[in-house]
């Protein structure tokens, strides 16, 4: 890195990045996590370097640079930790696409000059649609319930954040949080409960 002309500061950043690879991979070796877990912290920990280092590279504001740390970082441990808990490899996956996700969409509504408030409510929703959807999983939901819930929790975010961009008041946004949430609920009960697809649609 320090021949191929990165700042100083991403040359820090990946020492410390390194670093805490060794601490956070030979901690779970010890502490009798498989080895699936503890290979995938490895390319996690490693992606961090890479990706934090790259958008540094690329002028992100340090905003952006210290989310995208923080994301990626509890990327690990939420996969680790739905591995150590038995949770199926699909649940696994999923999750690690929607925290990815997030750190793209998250990273990309701040460049893109999106207010704090809808960055931090992209945050909260697409955190929920990792838990829901990876707990509707757990509970046998069929498949298409949880297609059908992932697709509204993605409109949510967008609904709600293009509704605060066009200054629509906060009582608004706050009644379609309200009313796209119990369309997940309301929409994957009536799937769950034989309702013909008719009915459904």
């Amino acid at each position: 890195m320090e021949r191929s002309g990165f700042p100083e500061t991403s040359i820090q950043l990946s020492k410390i990045n390194l670093g805490l690879l060794v601490l956070v991979v030979s901690g779970m070796e010890q502490s009798g996590f498989p080895e699936t877990s503890i290979q995938m912290s490895k390319i996690n920990l490693g992606l961090l370097v890479l990706v934090v280092s790259g958008m540094e590279q690329s002028g992100f504001p340090e905003t952006s640079i210290q989310l995208s740390k923080i994301n990626l970082g509890l990327l690990v441990l939420v996969v680790s930790g739905m591995e150590q808990s038995g949770f199926p490899e699909t649940s696994i996956q999923l999750s690690k696409i929607n925290l990815g996700l997030l750190v793209l969409v998250v990273s990309g509504m701040e460049q893109s000059g999106f207010p704090e408030t809808s960055i931090q409510l992209s945050k909260i929703n697409l955190g929920l649609l990792v838990l829901v959807v990876s707990g509707m999983e757990q509970s046998g939901f069929p498949e298409t319930s949880i297609q059908l819930s992932k697709i509204n929790l993605g409109l949510l975010v967008l609904v709600v954040s293009g509704m605060e961009r066009s200054g629509f008041p906060e009582t608004s946004i706050q009644m379609s949080k309200i009313n796209l949430g119990l369309l997940v609920l309301v929409v994957s009960g009536m799937e769950r409960s034989g309702f013909p697809e008719t009915s459904i649609q």
